[in-house]
C-alpha cells in the first residue's frame, strides 16, 4: 500500500495543525507522562518506548526545538537527510490527519483525538486513518459509521460500487514467538552482562520456543549465552530456547562511525526479526559495539488464530448486503513472505471462508507498519501488505480489485 509523497515544504506548520487537532493541553499532559515513562525505562528498552507510539517521541523533540527558538524545519531536514525515520513518522501522521479532518463526523473526531494520544492504542487508530486516507487520496468517498451496534468502520463509494471496511489490530505474537518489547528487555539484561565482561561483537539468535516476557526466565537465557561466550564458544550453537551464532571477542577500542553501525545492524537483522546495537561513546564516534539480532520460528497456530479473528469480524461487523473488506494491522512484521510461500494458507483460507456467513467478504488485507522510500528530495510511505481475495464472495467485484491498497512486498 503506497501513499503519496509525504514530505511538505513547511513541516512545522503541519505539526502545529496536528497539535491543534489533538488539543494543546491534552498533548502537554500526554508528553509529561511520556517523559516519565522514558526516564523510568532501562537503556535499551527506552528505544522500544520511543518507537512504540507512532509520533510521541518526535513530538516531544518538536516541543523542545520550538521552545528553544531554533528552526524546526532546518533541523528536521538535516535529521531526515541522515535517515532518521522518527521525524517522517510524525510528519506522515500529521499529514494523514490533516487530509481526513474535514471528512470526520464529530463523534469519530472525538474518538480519534483521545485515542491517538494513547500510548498503547494509538497505532490501531492511526491504522484506521491510514486506510481511510488511501481511499480519500484516490478520490473515493468515505463515510464513517457511528452506531451502538456492531458495524464496520466506514463505507467507501467509488461511484460505480460501494463496500464496507472493518479495521482490526492484532499482535505480532499471533504469528511469531518473539515480540519487540520482550526482545528489548532481553537485550538490556544481555548487554549488562557482556559489558562487564570486556566483550564486543555480534550475537544472532533464532528462538524456537517463545521468548519469555518475565525477567527471571529471560535471565536464564542470558546466563546460558554468556556461559557460552565465557567458554570461548564461536559460531553456531544450540541452547534451551533455540539457536545462536556467536562472533564475539575482547574489546579492541577501535573507533567506528555511528552511521556505519546503523547500516550493519540493518543489513544483518532478519526480515522477520529485530536488531539493536549498543556501543560506548567516544566523542563523535563509537567503540566496542555489541550487535544483537533475533528472530523466531512461526507459531504453528498462526493460521488458526488469524482466521478466528477474520471470521468473527466478517460475520459480526461487516454489512451483509454489500461487499466488505477486512483490513488487519499486524505491527512489527517487515514482510509477508511467510504467507506468500505457504500454499496451504490459500487452501485453508478458501475452506475457512466457505458458507453463508462469509459470502459478503470480498477480501482480507493484511498490513504492517509504515516504511519509507526516498524519491528525489521527497519521501513516500508504504506498508508491507498481503491481499487475500475470498473466492467464495457472492458479489461481483472488479477482477483486478483496483480499490484495494497496492500490494508491496
Amino acid at each position: 500500500m503506497i501513499n503519496k509523497d509525504i514530505f511538505p515544504s513547511d513541516p512545522s506548520s503541519l505539526v502545529s495543525k496536528l497539535i491543534k487537532f489533538l488539543g494543546e493541553v491534552s498533548v502537554d499532559t500526554t508528553l509529561k507522562k511520556f517523559k516519565q515513562r522514558l526516564s523510568s525505562s532501562s537503556l535499551i528498552y527506552r528505544r522500544y518506548v520511543e518507537d512504540k507510539h507512532p509520533f510521541l517521541y518526535p513530538l516531544l523533540q518538536y516541543k523542545k526545538i520550538i521552545s528553544s527558538g531554533k528552526s524546526f524545519n532546518s533541523i528536521v531536514n538535516n535529521c531526515i537527510a541522515r535517515g532518521d525515520c522518527k521525524w517522517l513518522n510524525l510528519i506522515n501522521s500529521a499529514k494523514k490527519i490533516s487530509e481526513i479532518y474535514k471528512h470526520l463526523p464529530d463523534d469519530t473526531r472525538s474518538i480519534y483525538k483521545s485515542n491517538l494520544l494513547d500510548f498503547d492504542n494509538a497505532s490501531s487508530y492511526l491504522y484506521e486513518i491510514t486506510i481511510a486516507t488511501h481511499y480519500l487520496i484516490n478520490n473515493y468517498n468515505v463515510r464513517w459509521i457511528s452506531s451502538p451496534h456492531p458495524s464496520p468502520e466506514f463505507i467507501v463509494d467509488s461511484g460505480e460500487f460501494h463496500f464496507s471496511i472493518e479495521c482490526k489490530h492484532t499482535e505480532v505474537g499471533t504469528f511469531y514467538k518473539l515480540s519487540k518489547g520482550d526482545f528489548y528487555r532481553f537485550c538490556d539484561a544481555l548487554i549488562a552482562k557482556l559489558s562487564s565482561q570486556n566483550c564486543m561483537g555480534s550475537i544472532c539468535i533464532r528462538f524456537k520456543e517463545r521468548l519469555p516476557s518475565d525477567i527471571t526466565n529471560q535471565n536464564i537465557i542470558v546466563t546460558e549465552i554468556t556461559n557460552m561466550i565465557n567458554s570461548r564458544m564461536k559460531g553456531y550453537n544450540t541452547f534451551q530456547y533455540g539457536e545462536v551464532v556467536l562472533n564475539t571477542k575482547e574489546k579492541d577500542n577501535k573507533l567506528v562511525a555511528e552511521e556505519k553501525l546503523r547500516k550493519e545492524v540493518s543489513h544483518t537483522t532478519p526480515d522477520d526479526g529485530f536488531g539493536i546495537v549498543h556501543a560506548e561513546e567516544s566523542g563523535l564516534y563509537k567503540k566496542n559495539p555489541i550487535i544483537i539480532t533475533a528472530n523466531s520460528t512461526l507459531d504453528s497456530r498462526y493460521v488458526v488464530k488469524l482466521f478466528d479473528l477474520i471470521k468473527k469480524s466478517a460475520s459480526r461487523q461487516l454489512y451483509k448486503d454489500i461487499p466488505g473488506i477486512l483490513s488487519v494491522h499486524i505491527p512489527e512484521i517487515q514482510s509477508f513472505d511467510f504467507i506468500h510461500d505457504n500454499d496451504d494458507f490459500i487452501l485453508f483460507a478458501s475452506k475457512k471462508l466457505e458458507g453463508e456467513k462469509y459470502k459478503h467478504l470480498g477480501a482480507v488485507v493484511l498490513s504492517s507498519d509504515g516504511q519509507y522510500r526516498q524519491r528525489g528530495t521527497s519521501y513516500q510511505s508504504y506498508y508491507p501488505t498481503y491481499i487475500l481475495k475470498n473466492p467464495n464472495c457472492d458479489f461481483p467485484l472488479p477482477s483486478e480489485f483496483p480499490f484495494l491498497p497496492d500490494k508491496v512486498s
